[in-house]
């Protein structure tokens, strides 16, 4: 029993890095293209940068606020994003918002 536990929390961290790392691929991707890759749970979604009015930070999680209204959470946090979105596009006008200038 113990070693079904211990195989899945593995299972489980393999899962989370694989995530991760195709995750940064493609930011690093897209930071040409002007879109950034947005994760929550199962789904990632390319958002292009001019569409994003703000990021606001929630938590562990951060919220993009786009033109259209709608409102698109991630499960990571805003730092991450400070460092991905592009500094002549995006400032980080308090520690819990980016805002696009």
């Amino acid at each position: 029993a113990i070693y079904k536990v211990i195989k899945r929390r593995e299972m489980e961290r393999s899962y989370q890095n694989h995530k991760i790392n195709s995750i940064n691929i493609l930011n690093s991707a897209s930071q040409s293209n002007d879109y950034v890759a947005v994760a929550f749970l199962e789904k990632i979604e390319l958002i292009p940068t001019a569409d994003i009015i703000f990021c606001k930070a929630d938590g562990k999680h951060t919220v993009f606020v786009l033109l259209n209204g709608t409102k698109v959470m991630s499960s990571r946090n805003l730092g991450e994003y400070s460092t991905i979105l592009d500094h002549n596009y995006f400032f980080r006008i308090h520690h819990s918002y980016i805002i696009n200038l």
